[in-house]
């Protein structure tokens, strides 16, 4: 299927939900999910009776009837330090550590997904500014060559606008180069074929992307709250990070299975108490050549019994094992402690970017609006027949090149918003 549809995608919430459904390795964790709580019901059910049924018939020689036999066994476990119980909690959490990477890859990909879509959305407003861009910049390129050609205009004055003019072009052709980058990175994290249409870009094709898909035209809308996130000290976004980081969370997991290993393996050392009730009949049809036989004789049994089992000594296995699982136990330890500063340092980093990028947005908003009222002096100056249209001309690029400038810059602040709210698990940063 290599159609076009022509499809909408409002929000960006949307384009993460498609991400997160056609992804292989999300799917596949539904299933190990599922295998780890058939695990914890399986090690559970070992506290449930067991009931077995034997039987046989047999004939010895010279013998000339069988000799038949049915035995039914009903056991029941009662205590076992390291049974059923203590399997069942272990079980659980290493399906919760299961469920915690779920979330982890979730986000990543909620991370990428959003900073693509942004990405995306930028190219789309862009489109606009640069066409009207690279019409005011022909208009004036092309009437600053005719006066040079009249010897209106000094050689210096020329050689700038040959250098304003190649700079120019080296701008919009790095955005049309971009626009491609865009799409296809979107198109990765989403697993989806795209269309931006915009006009002008080279198509190249992907390996990454599943074409069974329809093609799917974006017209993307972006809601921006313009939240300030540097309202809120940096310590604000530590606490938050670690309440909310899965990869703590998992540690947290992981630790507390090392310890259920510890707890297994002293409790391998422990008595092991069961009961059992045995029960079956025992039949033979006698030999009628043997006088002193019984033709035909029946028993029944029952039998009920508590057993009682210790492994007083098992080679030293439980104790190494003991020994392994309080070294893996520390070992996690450290390594969540490493985890948190790890975390605080991106926090910190992610924090610090942002308080820049928004600085630089700033500027460049005092950019914008300084270069859109100079087009609109220009305009009313042109009107009157005080400047050339050359210089008209110069004020609308200088207003398109501030434009899509500011663009850059509003997304990259947005983008680096993205980073501190991901490095912070996608807590509640509240209002």
């Amino acid at each position: 299927m290599t159609g076009v549809q022509t499809c909408a995608l409002p929000i960006l919430q949307e384009a993460v939900q498609i991400a997160l459904q056609n992804k292989p390795d999300l799917k596949a964790y539904q299933y190990a999910i599922e295998e780890g709580r058939m695990r914890s019901k399986q090690a559970l059910s070992g506290y449930l009776p067991t009931i077995s049924m034997t039987g046989n018939v047999s004939q010895t020689r010279g013998q000339s009837n069988p000799t038949s036999n049915v035995d039914f066994l009903v056991q029941q476990l009662v205590i076992n330090f390291a049974g059923p119980i203590e399997q069942y909690k272990r079980a659980k959490k290493v399906k919760e550590v299961v469920e915690y990477q779920n979330e982890i890859d979730k986000k990543n990909i909620r991370h990428e997904v959003e900073k693509a879509f942004l990405e995306c959305w930028k190219v789309q407003q862009q489109n606009t500014v640069i066409k009207s861009f690279k019409k005011s910049t022909d208009s004036s390129y092309k009437k600053t060559e005719d006066a040079n050609n009249l010897d209106l205009i000094d050689k210096n004055d020329w050689l700038k606008a040959i250098a304003d003019n190649a700079q120019s072009l080296s701008m919009i052709d790095n955005y049309y180069e971009g626009v491609m980058i865009s799409q296809k990175k979107l198109e990765f994290f989403m697993g989806q074929p795209v269309d931006l249409e915009i006009t002008g870009v080279k198509e190249i094709s992907s390996k990454y992307v599943n074409n069974k898909f329809h093609k799917v035209k974006l017209n993307l809308v972006w809601g921006d709250k313009n939240q300030d996130l540097s309202e809120k000290p940096i310590d604000y976004y530590y606490d938050i990070a670690v309440k909310n980081r899965d990869e703590l969370k998992r540690s947290d997991k992981t630790i507390a299975i090392a310890k259920d290993d510890v707890r297994l393996a002293r409790g391998s050392r422990l008595p092991v108490v069961n009961v059992s009730l045995a029960g079956g009949t025992w039949k033979s049809f006698g030999d009628p050549t043997q006088e002193m036989v019984t033709a035909k004789t029946r028993q029944n049994y029952q039998t009920v019994s508590a057993n009682f089992s210790w492994p007083i000594f098992d080679g030293l296995q439980s104790y190494y094992q003991e020994s392994l699982s309080h070294a893996t136990m520390l070992k996690e330890v450290l390594n969540k402690e490493q985890m948190v500063q790890a975390i605080k340092f991106d926090v910190e980093r992610a924090y610090f970017a942002y308080i820049q990028s928004q600085a630089k947005f700033k500027a460049k908003n005092l950019d914008l609006t300084r270069a859109k009222n100079e087009l609109a002096l220009k305009k009313q100056q042109y009107k009157i027949g005080i400047i050339s249209k050359v210089e008209l001309d110069l004020a609308q690029t200088d207003w398109d090149k501030s434009n899509f400038s500011w663009l850059d810059s509003k997304i990259d602040l947005e983008s680096k918003k993205i980073d501190l709210l991901f490095v912070c698990g996608y807590g509640d940063i509240g209002s």
